[in-house]
């Protein structure tokens, strides 16, 4: 049974960007709710923490400057 997104996890773009790269999802499924709350029910009851640890890997990976800092 997949579980619906709560309606703040749905709007939690920056999560679902990470959780299609890690999974190597492409369009549509990394736009699809449903598809990625499959996945993320997999990962109880543990959500909070993967969803920080696939957040933190996505913004470490994209650099200084995607994150907003100085590249000096």
């Amino acid at each position: 049974m997949t579980k619906v997104p709560r309606a703040g996890s749905a709007l939690e773009r920056r999560l679902h960007a990470a959780m299609a790269e890690a999974y190597g999802l492409g369009d549509p499924d990394a736009s699809d709710a449903r598809r990625l709350a499959g996945i993320s029910n997999h990962w109880a009851p543990f959500r909070s923490w993967v969803a920080l640890l696939l957040r933190t890997r996505r913004e470490e990976n994209a650099g200084p400057a995607a994150r907003g800092r100085s590249v000096r």
